[in-house]
């Protein structure tokens, strides 16, 4: 989590936040810093009840199916 403090260990505030690609997040599982998400669906679910892995807790089943679907067909190909 960065707040307003975050980067004073280093000198001044942090420029910027290095975000993981999606592309083949199919291949990386476990998912989260400590791997306590074994799936993409319970990144989304389970491991995201007050949504600070995304806004996630107002989506129905159908539309956490398809945004499952969706990230797990992310492949890193450019055609």
């Amino acid at each position: 989590t960065i707040g307003p403090g975050s980067g004073g260990r280093l000198g001044g505030p942090l420029p910027g936040i290095d975000t993981p690609t999606l592309h083949g997040v199919w291949h990386s599982a476990p998912y989260l810093h400590d791997g306590s998400a074994p799936t993409v669906r319970d990144v989304v679910t389970v491991r995201n009840p007050t949504d600070q892995h995304g806004m996630t807790s107002q989506l129905t089943e159908a539309e956490i199916d398809d945004l499952v679907a969706y990230l797990l067909s992310l492949d890193g190909r450019v055609d």
